[in-house]
């Protein structure tokens, strides 16, 4: 049985400024073992293999300066931009070595307010697939008025989705939204495939308010048989947890 693709998706919570270095610098090590590196040096085992592919929104130049353009190569990742882009906050698509990007594409996200974009990349030599695979990212607009143009934004990743493509990102979808949209035959909601499970059901959480803005959809040839969140901790009392956002490791079996 071929193993298939693991995919990490995760909102970095670059915009706060609250502990960014040491919540961003645990992040990069939670990403690819589950463990952070203090966890590492008292000498606690990784929870997972490195994952494929790490899907990153709200990444700002500081952190992956510092952070994320520091280790992620040293554990095999090939980063996409490999610069910062000029613009705050943005995506970051990083691969896997022996896997690799063949191309990478961006386009504005339909009708965005915040001048947000949409990001492609067409990888191949993801070990045990039988092809390539498209992955996309994007973080939608954000705000409670913002809802016609998130129903634009997953009409949009929809359409540029085919059978063997991957999407993870920070949606800021609300029920009603995704209904409107229309696009449950295009995109397989992995929450949902996997039986909806009640601890997965909140991936951001700030006071009082909760939700499930963080959400992976698969084509038709990538189906989805492992999910499981990533920093759900606090690192310590005074830090609090890595992001507001919960990460999400998906895995997919590669039906062809």
């Amino acid at each position: 049985m071929m193993r298939g693709v693991r995919v990490l998706t995760w909102n970095l919570d670059g915009l706060s400024g609250r502990r960014l270095d040491e919540r961003t610098e645990a992040i990069a090590f939670l990403a690819v073992t589950g463990r952070t590196l203090r966890e590492l040096g008292r000498g606690a085992r990784p929870v997972f293999a490195p994952p494929d592919v790490l899907l990153f929104q709200e990444v700002v130049e500081h952190t992956f300066r510092a952070h994320l353009r520091v280790h992620l190569p040293r554990a095999g990742y090939e980063l996409h931009p490999a610069r910062a882009p000029g613009h705050e906050p943005f995506e970051v698509i990083a691969v896997r070595r022996p896997a690799r990007v063949v191309t990478v594409a961006s386009e504005p996200l339909d009708e965005s307010l915040l001048h947000r974009w949409l990001h492609v990349a067409q990888i191949e030599g993801v070990a045990g697939t039988s092809g390539p695979v498209r992955v996309l990212t994007a973080h939608f607009d954000s705000g409670p008025h913002e809802g016609p143009a998130r129903v634009a934004q997953v009409r949009q990743v929809a359409a540029a989705m085919d059978a063997r493509s991957l999407f993870g990102g920070d949606v800021n979808l609300r029920d009603e939204e995704w209904d409107e949209a229309d696009v449950r035959h295009e995109l397989n909601d992995a929450w949902v495939a996997l039986g909806s499970p009640p601890k997965l059901e909140v991936t951001w959480r700030t006071g009082w308010s909760a939700a499930r803005f963080d959400r992976l959809w698969t084509g038709a040839a990538l189906r989805p048989v492992g999910l499981r969140a990533v920093g759900t901790a606090k690192l310590s009392t005074a830090i609090g947890p890595p992001s507001d956002h919960l990460g999400l490791l998906l895995e997919v079996a590669d039906d062809g």
